[in-house]
């Protein structure tokens, strides 16, 4: 099979306004073999293409039928789409791990300070909570491991501050592990809490994580 090289020449005359608005331009190309060829592109068709693509995204964003004839109505309909779609991007994606640095003794809540994914923003460092994006299914995983030679630690997965699942950690520095999947809904919260025993062992050893499953 001949491999083409395509140039496209625009001359002065190229891409001049047609009386309909249109634009549409003659473009020759020029094969190995130097075989002539014209090839004609009409914006009108990419333009209405370009339209009708961008109120279909729109329309199934927001829910409504959207009639696009203008560059500002083009703008205006973005602008209005643009939270829900955001929701969407940041929903879908959601995603993050965390571990904890310094070893602590917490008064309630982890705060698990080194953030290696924050996809979505929906967790946060300073509270070790994480918050629901949206509603859906989200997998869940935290490892706490015990801060002493001699003691244990306890601690709690909470969803809205009421305990699902228990993590313990046992003697000498040994690890306790919980792997579930919840349903929340958006602006749920999600944390693990120090319940008692020892304190939770820092150097990267203790980590929460989580991600967006599905509706």
């Amino acid at each position: 099979m001949n491999l083409f090289i395509v140039f496209i020449l625009i001359s002065s005359a190229v891409g001049q306004n047609q009386s309909n608005g249109n634009f549409s331009f003659d473009a020759p190309l020029i094969g190995e073999q130097n075989l002539p060829l014209v090839a004609t592109l009409d914006f009108s068709k990419i333009d209405t293409e370009l339209k009708s693509y961008i109120s279909n995204t729109v329309y199934r964003v927001i829910g409504e039928k959207v009639n696009i004839d203008t560059q500002q109505e083009i703008d205006k309909r973005i602008k209005e789409a643009l939270p829900q779609i955001t929701d969407d991007i940041y929903g879908e994606s959601a995603s993050f791990t965390a571990s904890l640095t310094t070893s602590i003794v917490p008064a309630d809540t982890i705060r698990f300070d080194k953030v290696w994914l924050n996809t979505g923003n929906g967790y946060d460092k300073n509270t070790g909570v994480f918050t629901a994006p949206r509603d859906g299914r989200y997998h869940l995983s935290a490892t706490v491991m015990s801060s002493g030679k001699q003691g244990t630690v306890h601690c709690a997965l909470k969803k809205n501050n009421i305990t699902h699942l228990h993590i313990f950690g046992g003697e000498n520095f040994s690890a306790g592990t919980v792997n579930c999947v919840l349903a929340l809904q958006k602006g749920d919260h999600v944390k693990i809490v120090w319940t008692n025993g020892q304190g939770v062992y820092g150097g990267h050893w203790s980590v929460f994580s989580g991600y967006f499953i599905g509706g």
